[in-house]
């Protein structure tokens, strides 16, 4: 999810609060670790010279339903600063082919997603 907002270069405060609450709300993360964890995010986002790290992990350990909430997450990402970026829009593609999710879920999502701003 951090490297979703990073992808445009500006992290926004609205990507930020959309991120804490995206984790304590469905990831069971205490506010007290969120700061700690997206550090944590940010330093491995910028070491990283791949997605498939991370999204082999996410393959092997979540439910195809988790995978799925976890592209919604990512829109959710995409959008939380207003606009969708052409980066962003590709990096939830790339995500979601690595992590298994079909291209009508990724869309089905991002329509969610979508439908819940207006």
């Amino acid at each position: 999810m951090f490297h979703v907002i990073a992808a445009d270069g500006i992290v926004q405060e609205g990507e930020k609060r959309r991120l804490h609450a995206i984790l304590s709300e469905n990831y069971a993360v205490g506010e007290g670790e969120i700061e700690q964890l997206v550090e944590q995010a940010r330093q491995a986002d910028s070491e990283a010279i791949d997605l498939y790290a991370f999204t082999r992990i996410i393959k092997r350990k979540l439910s195809l339903d988790e995978r799925i909430a976890l592209v919604e997450h990512l829109w959710e990402m995409v959008f939380a600063d207003g606009d969708l970026h052409e980066l962003e829009d590709n990096i939830v593609w790339r995500v979601a082919e690595l992590i298994a999710v079909s291209q009508q879920d990724r869309i089905s999502m991002k329509q969610r997603v979508l439908a819940r701003q207006k």
